[in-house]
């Protein structure tokens, strides 16, 4: 009683827990993982990839395994991230080794938590023109746009934006200055993560960025040369979210992106990989407590630990009135056959054997003929002729008739006794040989 009531206040604490509806995404608050198939996830256009024949994967480790897993491969990373995963200076100089060495980068965010070295990029978000309620869809902006003809923007007319998209101004100055590193920084940029290391001791020439998509607040889409390898941002991630790739040209712009990250490979498919590393997905976390992750496992972990301790403190304890110990019989089934024998053969019960006997034999007599139990002596003996079974016709009848005199009260000696049950025997071991002659 006491586990079951523990059970179910560990069942009725746990149904606190439990949302029957996922709780509302929005645009303010996205998951832009492609684990996600909500609003805001990027599930659809993986899928997509995947069913084109587009050789896709979702990358769980950090930068500083780039360079050894990733050298064939475009990374495609969808904002926003969880700045504190960029706070290792290590980690940001193995992205930027990885992409001077060849690497292909695709950032779609609206803000960036850290600063490539090179051209200084600035985020400024748009004001909208109408306050658009918050949502799981967001009202898509598809004010003109100014754009370069490129091959990212093939068949490009118009796109749909959210509300929430920032545009891209670059800072001039820096660009006419000599590469190095800057100590100035834009809003979004954390001043203790940039490397302090010489730029071009890592790098090679860096290009000034080619502005493909933009308006009159600033550029939406750019591309710039990064040593050996290329970068590529986009401004909205809400383009290639499931409830935005639909809309307007966004799904032929997501589309021109990964032709042309492919593009750079010319033997073959260039591995397009999502980065899920800075959305909580990595392999270095503890895979056990992601499991258990939104679940109530401390309370179900404290209650098991009551049970486990009410079950040790019960131990060899007892709660109930005692039960008395089984009794075994000891005797041996010989040991009771022999004192039924004896108590027979004192009472000279001889009646009583053949009791026991004479009526199991005419059952089974009865079977192999196809008669009733009750059957009388002649149509045992007609039925026997139509058998044709070698059995003496008079000695089975007189046997019988001795046998049912007994049973009727007539007394009869040791020897007669004996007689009657030889004849029993004897007949009933022929009808067995016969049975099994037959079925051969």
């Amino acid at each position: 009683m006491i586990v079951m009531a523990l059970l179910l206040l560990g069942g009725l604490s746990a149904a606190r827990y439990i949302s029957l509806d996922r709780p509302p995404e929005s645009e303010t608050e996205p998951n832009r993982s492609t684990y996600n198939a909500g609003p805001t996830g990027v599930r659809a256009f993986y899928q997509l990839l995947e069913a084109t024949g587009q050789p896709v994967g979702r990358w769980r480790e950090n930068f500083a395994k780039l360079e050894q897993n990733g050298t064939a491969s475009a990374l495609v990373m969808i904002g926003p991230f969880n700045s504190a995963t960029f706070r290792n200076k290590e980690e940001l100089l193995a992205l930027e080794r990885w992409i001077n060495n060849g690497g292909q980068l695709l950032l779609i965010t609206r803000q960036l938590p850290f600063q490539l070295r090179g051209p200084l990029l600035r985020f400024n978000q748009k004001e909208p023109a109408s306050q658009a309620p918050e949502g799981t869809r967001a009202a898509a902006d598809r004010a003109p746009l100014v754009r370069q003809p490129t091959r990212l923007t093939r068949g490009i007319k118009e796109i749909a934006l959210s509300p929430l998209a920032t545009r891209l101004t670059i800072d001039e100055e820096l660009l006419a200055s000599p590469p190095g590193p800057t100590s100035e920084t834009a809003e979004q940029v954390i001043a203790n993560d940039q490397p302090e290391e010489p730029l071009e001791d890592l790098i090679g020439p860096l290009s000034s960025p080619i502005v493909h998509l933009g308006d009159r607040d600033g550029a939406i889409l750019i591309d710039f040369n990064f040593g050996g390898g290329r970068v590529l941002i986009l401004t909205d991630p809400f383009i290639v979210a499931n409830n935005g790739i639909t809309q307007g040209a966004n799904l032929d712009l997501a589309l021109n992106l990964v032709r042309e990250l492919d593009g750079e490979v010319a033997s073959r498919r260039r591995l397009i990989l999502f980065d899920e590393y800075h959305h909580g997905f990595g392999n270095d976390s503890n895979q056990l407590l992601a499991w258990f992750r939104g679940t109530p496992w401390p309370l179900i972990a404290l209650q098991g630990g009551l049970i486990c301790l009410l079950l040790w403190y019960s131990q060899s304890r007892r709660f109930s009135r005692p039960l008395p110990l089984p009794e075994t019989d000891r005797h041996a089934p010989l040991e009771f056959v022999d004192s039924m024998a004896s108590l027979q053969q004192t009472a000279e019960a001889r009646d009583l054997a053949i009791e026991n006997i004479y009526p199991r034999f005419r059952t089974r007599l009865c079977r192999r003929l196809g008669l009733s139990s009750r059957a009388t002596n002649e149509q045992i003996i007609e039925r026997l002729h139509l058998f044709k079974l070698p059995l003496a016709v008079d000695q089975l009848r007189q046997t019988l008739l001795e046998a049912e005199l007994v049973l009727q009260g007539q007394s009869l000696t040791d020897q007669q006794l004996i007689t009657i049950v030889d004849r029993l025997h004897a007949i009933e071991t022929t009808l067995r040989e016969s049975r099994r002659s037959g079925r051969r």
